[in-house]
């Protein structure tokens, strides 16, 4: 709701001649990267309690005459 209202700010401004100025600093990104290892970091903090269960075979189905 608030960056609607910015939005709206910024269009009015816009509309009156006056320059464009952003309201709200600039938001930090993340790089892709920075944001794997802080994700792995956090998977290895965790305890490993329920690991992944493999599938057993299935069995095949018998061909019948």
């Amino acid at each position: 709701m608030q960056l609607a209202q910015e939005l709206k700010t910024l269009i009015e401004a816009k509309l009156a001649g006056q320059p464009a100025e952003a309201l709200a600093p600039p938001r930090t990104i993340l790089s892709l990267l920075d944001a794997l290892k802080q994700s792995v970091q956090g998977r290895n903090g965790k305890d490993a309690s329920n690991p992944v269960k493999e599938k057993a075979p299935r069995k095949r189905a018998r061909r019948t005459a």
